[in-house]
């Protein structure tokens, strides 16, 4: 029997973006990191590894928040 990797097909229970084990015994959204960033200026939601400083979409440096971590 083989093993299979417990998160294949998981879904973050916030926002329904796929995750994937971090390796630290945590999930990140795919290709994005543990954060979800949203941008209250433009609207812009998305994330990366590391954070944010400024909105990709519209440069704003004040209005990116955190909006939640994969889980």
């Amino acid at each position: 029997m083989s093993e299979t990797n417990k998160n294949e097909n998981r879904n973050c229970a916030k926002c329904g973006k796929p995750v994937t084990d971090n390796g630290t015994g945590g999930v990140a959204h795919n290709g994005a990191g543990t954060v979800e960033q949203k941008c209250q200026n433009c609207g812009w939601m998305g994330g990366q590894y590391g954070k944010f400083s400024q909105c990709p979409r519209c440069g704003d440096q004040t209005s990116l928040v955190d909006d939640h971590y994969a889980s």
